[in-house]
């Protein structure tokens, strides 16, 4: 093997890593709700505390992931009570931020 291809493999198993260190820390954010804050929009906050803490619930059991190298667990949607949310994991200011929001309300029209 030639040093090329040696440092070209390095490269892919350090991008491997850090892919799956970026994995494990959108998880434990999504499912424990730690390492970041979780915010609603105006939207997901209105549609009141019952709804809201269930649709969190559910979104620690969300697991429609793909093997994609470009899928980083930092967004994903689900329908819940007749509501199709969506989250998304950013960074902000230094700080990972989980941000929760409600693109329809599918019973009812938004």
């Amino acid at each position: 093997m030639s040093e090329v291809q040696a440092d070209s493999r390095k490269a892919v198993r350090r991008d491997a890593d850090v892919r799956r260190a970026i994995i494990e820390r959108n998880d434990l954010l999504r499912t424990k709700f730690e390492g970041g804050k979780i915010v609603f929009t105006t939207t997901a906050y209105g549609i009141g505390p019952e709804i809201r803490g269930r649709a969190l619930y559910r979104l620690t059991l969300y697991n429609r992931f793909t093997d994609s190298p470009d899928d980083d667990h930092s967004e994903g949607s689900f329908t819940f009570c007749g509501y199709f949310f969506t989250w998304k994991i950013e960074e902000f200011a230094g700080e990972r931020c989980l941000t929760l929001s409600v693109a329809e309300d599918v019973l009812h029209g938004l």
